[in-house]
């Protein structure tokens, strides 16, 4: 049973394959055949397009082409294009001026007078930078006067009193009695005693 099953497997599925083969080559056929007519239509529709818009401007004609055309026009009622003729503008009039034409004059410059007042105010200026150099230097040397004097002053020896102290203090008495001095005690004679026996014994 179950290698019955099988074969009958393997056989349906490749009836399923043909016939599916068979149908896609159906569809292929037709859609080839949709996709020609409509390049032929798309062509001729074109070539049209093209002959009416001879003479339509550039930005026109782009709109023109991007918009789908109607179904409902045909291409044979399109007219094409007729320019109208230039319309008739009158001649160019120029009009001639009635005013007298300009005079040239001679440019008058003040600048000699102003070099004379220019001359007058830089002496001024010169004869005041003069006097305040001169001041400068008197107070310059005065400076240094004064300065040599302060030195001079300052170098000089002054002596200057002590200053003032608070008198000592008196020393307070003791209540301790007085040491009574006490002679010292010198070995030197039981030393020498001591010498004189070591002599004998030897």
């Amino acid at each position: 049973m179950e290698e019955e099953k099988s074969v009958f497997k393997r056989k349906f599925s490749k009836s399923l394959c043909i016939s599916v083969s068979k149908k896609c080559k159906i569809i292929d056929e037709e859609s080839c055949a949709a996709i020609r007519s409509l390049n032929k239509s798309s062509k001729s529709i074109s070539e049209n397009i093209d002959k009416n818009l001879i003479g339509i401007p550039h930005h026109c004609a782009e709109r023109s082409l991007h918009c789908p055309l109607s179904t409902n026009i045909k291409i044979s009622q399109l007219k094409p294009f007729k320019a109208l003729p230039m319309p008739s503008f009158p001649p160019p009039s120029i009009h001639l001026s009635t005013k007298e034409s300009t005079k040239p004059i001679s440019i008058i410059l003040h600048s000699e007078i102003r070099n004379a007042k220019r001359e007058k105010y830089n002496e001024m200026i010169k004869a005041l930078q003069e006097k305040i150099k001169i001041n400068k230097e008197k107070t310059d040397k005065e400076k240094e006067i004064k300065e040599i004097e302060d030195i001079r002053k300052s170098a000089v020896f002054k002596a200057r009193p002590l200053p003032e102290q608070a008198p000592p203090m008196p020393p307070m008495k003791s209540t301790r009695p007085l040491t009574i001095p006490i002679e010292p005690k010198f070995l030197t004679e039981i030393r020498a005693q001591i010498r004189e026996s070591k002599k004998i014994e030897k």
